[in-house]
């Protein structure tokens, strides 16, 4: 599966949805926008699936406001971070059309595992930067093998390199129960600012996105 055109959009876009499986598929995508974002979803499976990306800011999976999300079994090669986990504010910009009894203040239950992931830029697997919720728990990622992340894309003017695997707090949330397990580091790349982490907490604002509950 692939988009016809470039403009600015997610492949796979899924907002105020339960139970969903996205299964045995290849994904590419050339635009320069998130690949599977799940938006206010609880009860997703992504399995057996292969995605790549070829565009700075082309993320492989970003759960959002999401829950009980489960990642196996999954090749990415992206552009951007291969799994970020983030939140968005419960404002009009973001909910427009989207039943209110489907909407999630609390991100939980997110388990990434048995999965190869290779970034060209940012994280493998990150939690945040855009994290307005109420609260972000239970947060899994094992047996995982990372062949290559790198930072050779990033913008020379950033305070901070994301990590191979980070924290990143961006707004007022309570982070709890998270757990990185058995993950396999290949190789790792920092052309432009000569050194990259290999793990990472930071706090930091991102006002663009409004502030936590």
């Amino acid at each position: 599966l692939r988009p016809k055109t470039v403009p600015r959009g997610h492949l796979v876009g899924l907002r105020g949805a339960r139970n969903v499986r996205l299964e045995g598929i290849i994904l590419r995508n050339d635009a320069p926008e998130w690949t599977v974002r799940p938006f206010h979803v609880k009860g997703m499976r992504i399995e057996d699936v292969k995605l790549f990306s070829l565009l700075l800011g082309a993320d492989g999976i970003d759960p959002t406001n999401s829950s009980d999300i489960t990642i196996r079994d999954v090749f990415e090669r992206t552009s951007d971070d291969n799994v970020s986990i983030k939140g968005f504010p419960l404002t009009e910009r973001f909910t427009q059309g989207i039943d209110p009894s489907f909407l999630n203040q609390d991100i939980g239950n997110v388990l990434v595992e048995d999965s190869v992931l290779w970034c060209d830029q940012s994280a493998a697997v990150m939690i945040g930067a855009e994290s307005s919720a109420r609260e972000i728990r239970d947060i899994t990622a094992r047996n995982l093998i990372v062949l290559d992340d790198c930072d050779f894309f990033a913008a020379p003017d950033t305070d901070y390199g994301p990590a191979v695997l980070g924290i990143y707090h961006g707004g007022n949330e309570t982070v709890s129960n998270v757990l990185f397990d058995n993950i396999t580091i290949e190789e790792v790349h920092a052309y432009e600012r000569g050194a990259k982490r290999v793990f990472d907490f930071v706090l930091r604002k991102y006002p663009s996105y409004g502030p936590g509950w």
